[in-house]
């Protein structure tokens, strides 16, 4: 289940690194601030750093806040570098989206995984991974 989780989390991280570091002409425009791309663009990175980060039995705080950690320190340096690309900048409130989406994902990750553990067919999918 790892190395599913870390698949998924580098293909993701690649993917907002790219998207991220496009001169900004080259980015089609959605009409949505880009706060919300922020939002959800971070949701799924913590969310995926949560299923990636490996946890003990009584340790999940733990994980939560090395993936919140890990998420909003790549948020400042994704924003940090976004200053030497043309037609971006750095933006403190981008980061505040950023931290707004970390706090989401964690949210569902902590939903979905006490949802998959209430259920018999949550637990033995989960089972199924561990193998």
């Amino acid at each position: 289940m790892i190395r599913l989780a870390s698949a998924c989390l580098i293909t993701y991280w690649l993917a907002i690194f790219v998207a991220t570091h496009i001169p900004s002409s080259s980015m089609p425009k959605l009409g949505w601030s880009d706060k919300v791309y922020h939002i959800i663009a971070f949701s799924g990175l913590s969310f995926l750093l949560c299923w990636a980060v490996p946890t003990r039995l009584g340790q999940r705080f733990r994980q939560l806040g090395v993936a919140g950690g890990i998420a909003l320190a790549y948020a400042g340096f994704d924003e940090f570098t976004q200053q030497f690309i043309p037609g971006r900048h750095c933006d403190i409130w981008d980061v505040a989206a950023d931290a707004v989406g970390i706090c989401v994902g964690i949210s569902c990750y902590l939903s979905c995984h006490w949802l998959l553990t209430q259920v018999t067919w949550g637990r033995r999918l989960i089972a199924s991974f561990s193998r």
